[in-house]
């Protein structure tokens, strides 16, 4: 089998507006950890910065979840929030909001033999070869199809959440 399997290749979603900048970088970082089926999420970098008036956040995720023995589905964000604080009246309160842009970059792969059990021995080999051939392209094709569905989820939300001005 292929080192990686690409589920969906990098895509970029950008929104431009009013946000609340720490409540969008928790929704994404909650969501895939709880809301789509437990995730697994490290955070790989995350740099936050607020410079007089000016906030940003630059965060990279990975979340991994382990579909079976033999495919694991990777998911690697880049989420990048900026702008300026801005007032704002929201339900008769005043609340401090960011005026800017988010980002989203998501790309997602299906990892087979994540744990290198197959090269273990020839025998390994063998079994993983008959597995492969008998039933593995059915369960890569549900791997596959799970791991686009968790994705288009995360989009779907992420769209609604930001208040569906995504492009």
């Amino acid at each position: 089998m292929l080192e990686k399997i690409e589920v969906t290749k990098e895509k970029l979603y950008t929104f431009h507006g009013i946000f609340d900048l720490c409540d969008a970088y928790d929704f994404v970082k909650g969501y895939v950890e709880d809301a789509i089926y437990y995730y697994d999420v490290t955070e790989k970098d995350y740099e936050e910065v607020n410079d007089s008036g000016k906030r940003k956040i630059m965060s990279k995720l990975e979340a991994t979840k382990i579909y079976n023995d033999y495919f694991k589905i990777v998911m690697k964000f880049e989420l990048l929030m900026e702008g300026k604080n801005t007032e704002v009246e929201v339900n008769g309160q005043k609340k401090m909001l960011t005026k800017g842009i988010a980002k989203l970059k998501i790309n997602s792969y299906v990892h087979p033999d994540w744990n290198n059990d197959r090269s273990s021995s020839p025998f390994a080999s063998f079994l993983g070869t008959l597995h492969d051939k008998f039933v593995g392209n059915d369960e890569l094709g549900t791997c596959i199809e799970h791991a686009a569905i968790d994705v288009g989820k995360l989009i779907a939300n992420f769209k609604q959440h930001m208040g569906a001005g995504i492009k």
